[in-house]
């Protein structure tokens, strides 16, 4: 048998284990009712208090509203500028392009060790 497979099939067998009520889900019928045939008692589903049928799925989860207001005055707001132009992908690296684009790194790297934070 497949390792993910399984795997997934374990995940499956603990979220019934949590909550046995997924298994009155419509879609696992065929699995309910295995469970049954090899006699296992399955809960019946949870009634609501209007009387009908909950269902919970994987991620329905309990919502809970808080009071507890966000700080907001850290947060860096979106970039709104226009895209910057990027070189020319078509074109191929030549030994002369490569040469002045060292040499460039070369006095950048100087320039920002000497505390030269701008470039003009």
């Amino acid at each position: 048998m497949d390792t993910e497979k399984l795997e997934d099939l374990k995940h499956f067998v603990e979220l019934c284990k949590e909550n046995p009520s997924i298994l009155q889900n419509p879609s696992l019928t065929f699995f309910k009712s295995f469970l049954e045939s090899l006699g296992a008692q399955v809960p019946p589903s949870v009634k609501s208090e209007q009387g009908g049928e909950e269902h919970h799925d994987e991620l329905d989860e309990d919502i809970i509203e808080s009071d507890v207001e966000l700080d907001n005055t850290d947060i860096v707001e979106p970039d709104n500028d226009p895209p910057q132009q990027m070189g020319d992908f078509i074109s191929e690296v030549t030994d002369e392009n490569r040469d002045a684009a060292q040499i460039s790194r070369a006095k950048a790297l100087d320039a920002i060790s000497e505390g030269k934070l701008i470039f003009t």
